[in-house]
């Protein structure tokens, strides 16, 4: 990504706060605002600069910020505490708790592993052992990172199928009607004159 014009309009903004900051404030809440009196202007630069509590971005963009960073942070830990397994050591995992109603299946920890085209997870983080299958990587380690609850990723499944059999239903109707609708190409036209 080239960052050139970035770059300059911020060294641009930097010179002008630096040798100006009062007119910087004064034009960007002129440009933002849509003010030209130069009386308010120089009212609200007054209230801005004796608020601490008053920030020149709106304060959204803090929140903005964070829910970026933390999104940035899971993508890179999310696979942290989670280990990939073959289907032995799943068979083992499964297998290992005597039939008591206070056993624990061993080790405890989140596991995944890939069976054909399905990945299977196992969430053995409290002992129970919890196995759920799906379609892709990014659904089963985020429901081994608990970002979902399975009876909502199911509810929401299956309203995404219901909508695309609707979709397909419907494209396969305008088709049929437009096969019924196809002139007869078969003979020639005869052109009067």
């Amino acid at each position: 990504m080239n960052n050139s014009n970035y770059d300059e309009i911020k060294a641009s903004l930097s010179k002008f706060i630096d040798n100006n900051y009062k007119d910087f404030v004064k034009a960007l809440i002129s440009i933002e605002e849509n003010i030209n009196n130069e009386d308010h202007l120089n009212k609200a630069y007054e209230k801005f600069i004796s608020n601490d509590d008053m920030h020149l971005l709106n304060s959204e963009f803090e929140d903005i910020l964070y829910d970026i960073s933390v999104e940035d942070n899971y993508r890179y830990t999310k696979f942290d505490n989670i280990e990939i397994i073959d289907k032995e050591k799943a068979s083992k995992i499964l297998n290992s708790s005597p039939l008591s109603s206070h056993a624990e299946y061993e080790p405890l920890g989140s596991f995944y592993y890939k069976d054909d085209d399905l990945y299977v997870a196992i969430d053995n983080t409290g002992g129970n052992a919890f196995v759920e299958e799906f379609d892709n990587l990014d659904d089963c380690i985020d429901w081994l990172n608990h970002k979902f609850e399975m009876s909502d990723y199911l509810e929401q499944k299956n309203t995404k199928t219901s909508i695309q059999d609707k979709i397909s239903q419907a494209v396969k109707e305008a088709e049929k009607r437009n096969s019924d609708v196809k002139p007869d190409m078969s003979k020639p036209k005869e052109h009067q004159l």
